[in-house]
């Protein structure tokens, strides 16, 4: 399945809204769009994985890089209202203790 990309940009924050499956295929297109958006500004990145339904290695490894690139500024990923599959990963794999998790769906880092 394709994932389909969405974004909105408030003050310093970008939220991307995810529909799909974060895998080798589309992990590049989150990456190239995080860029631009950081590029163009955004100190945080929210991401609202309300729809994401599936998320692999490289996946995860994208999110860690878009967390690498705000952390010299000091901005930060959230990942926000995921399903209980991809809560399930980001708990393996330790990635909730690198970029803020919630099912708050206002939330801001």
């Amino acid at each position: 399945m394709p994932l389909t990309l969405s974004h909105q940009e408030t003050d310093h924050d970008a939220v991307i809204a995810l529909d799909g499956e974060l895998d080798l295929a589309t992990a590049s297109d989150l990456a190239e769009l995080a860029s631009e958006l950081i590029k163009g500004g955004a100190d945080n990145i929210i991401m609202d994985a309300e729809h994401l339904n599936f998320c692999d290695s490289s996946g995860l490894r994208t999110l860690v890089s878009i967390a690498n690139d705000l952390r010299p500024s000091g901005g930060t990923v959230a990942i926000r209202n995921a399903q209980p599959i991809v809560l399930r990963v980001l708990e393996l794999t330790g990635l909730d203790r690198t970029v803020l998790v919630t099912q708050d769906p206002y939330i801001r880092p």
